[in-house]
């Protein structure tokens, strides 16, 4: 067990490393942003988003290829918050908004289902598939 933890320790300091050395390299402006993210299942939601390394990702991704990006992600999510004012029932909460190339299968899910039972939905970490057609500064 003790090895394990070792490893999940080593590989979580690999990540952060890259993610600083990637941010590092291409100083972007992340202020907050509104993604338009169109689900496969039809439903197109804006998403708030106010973490500037999160923001500057998306932003790359939508003006050149993932590789130049150091990401390719197939999630985007956060904690949900319901709102029956908010489109679809429910909005993220843009403090917690991460885009992600793996999650774990128990937190994945897509606009749809979370739109049916919002409620269900509320207050925890939610992903779903990423796919952003639009950005709003």
């Amino acid at each position: 067990m003790r090895r394990s933890f070792v490893l999940y320790l080593l590989t979580l300091c690999l990540i952060l490393g890259s993610w600083i050395i990637l941010s590092a390299e291409e100083p972007c402006e992340g202020g907050p942003i509104e993604a338009l993210n169109d689900d496969p299942c039809e439903l197109k939601k804006w998403i708030g988003v106010e973490d500037s390394t999160t923001a500057c990702q998306i932003l790359c991704l939508m003006e050149m290829d993932p590789e130049k990006c150091g990401i390719n992600p197939s999630w985007i999510g956060g904690k949900v918050i319901f709102d029956e004012q908010a489109e679809h029932g429910f909005s993220f909460d843009h403090a917690t908004v991460i885009i992600a190339e793996i999650v774990a299968g128990a937190l994945q899910t897509n606009t749809c289902q979370i739109s049916e039972d919002p409620k269900y939905y509320d207050g925890g970490t939610w992903y779903i598939p990423y796919n952003i057609v639009e950005v709003n500064r």
